[in-house]
C-alpha cells in the first residue's frame, strides 16, 4: 500500500539526483507542496518539475550517488552513517560492473562496528585518512578490516587512495568514493 501511495505521488516527477532512493525525497517534496498549496501558496506542477530536475544547478548539491565518470564508472557518496551506508549499498546492487572498489574515510565519531557490518565481502577496500583531527586513523581501519575480513589497502591520504584504486580498476569496474 506504501509503494503505491509512493508510485502515484512521484508518477511524472523526476529529479537530476542519482539514486532510486530518490523517488522517497519527490513524494516528501509534493507533499510539502500539497500543504502549501492548500494554505494559499500556488505552486504549478510543471515549475515543480523543472525544479526538480535542477536541483544540483540551483543548490549546488552534490555528492549524493553522483557518476563523475565512466569506464570505469565513478561514483561518489556522502553516505556516512549506518542509514546511508545501507541505502548507497542497496543502489549499487542495481548498477552492473565487474570488480568493486570501495574508498572510504570516517570521522572517528561514527559506529563503524555497525557501519562495517553492511559492507560487503566482495570489494576490494581503500581505506583513508582525511585532513581533520576527527578523522579515523589508518590503525583503526586495520583492526577493522581483519576482524571483518575484508581485502584492504590503507592510507594516510585520500588522494593517494584515489590514485590506487584508479590503477587498479579495469574500465568495467565499479569506484566508489564514500564516507
Amino acid at each position: 500500500n506504501a509503494e503505491l501511495i509512493l508510485a502515484k505521488k512521484v508518477n511524472g516527477y523526476q529529479t537530476d539526483l542519482g539514486g532510486t532512493f530518490q523517488q522517497i525525497n519527490i513524494s516528501t517534496v509534493i507533499t510539502a507542496i500539497e500543504i502549501l498549496n492548500k494554505s494559499g501558496w500556488n505552486f504549478k506542477s510543471e515549475k515543480i518539475k523543472m525544479g526538480l530536475m535542477q536541483v544540483q544547478k540551483n543548490t549546488g548539491f552534490k555528492g549524493r550517488f553522483q557518476i563523475l565518470q565512466h569506464n570505469p564508472t565513478v561514483l561518489i557518496d556522502a553516505a556516512h552513517n549506518e542509514a546511508g551506508v545501507k541505502v548507497l549499498f542497496d543502489e549499487i546492487t542495481k548498477l552492473q560492473f565487474e570488480k568493486l572498489h570501495l574508498i572510504y574515510g570516517a570521522a572517528n565519531d561514527k559506529d563503524l562496528q555497525t557501519i562495517f557490518k553492511l559492507f560487503p565481502q566482495n570489494a576490494h577496500y581503500y581505506f583513508s585518512e582525511f585532513d581533520s583531527k576527527r578523522t579515523t586513523k589508518v590503525d583503526e581501519f586495520q583492526k577493522l578490516a581483519t576482524a571483518f575480513e575484508l581485502e584492504a589497502d590503507f592510507f594516510g591520504e585520500s588522494g593517494d587512495a584515489i590514485a590506487v584504486a584508479y590503477e587498479a580498476a579495469d574500465e568495467n569496474d565499479l569506484i566508489v568514493i564514500f564516507g
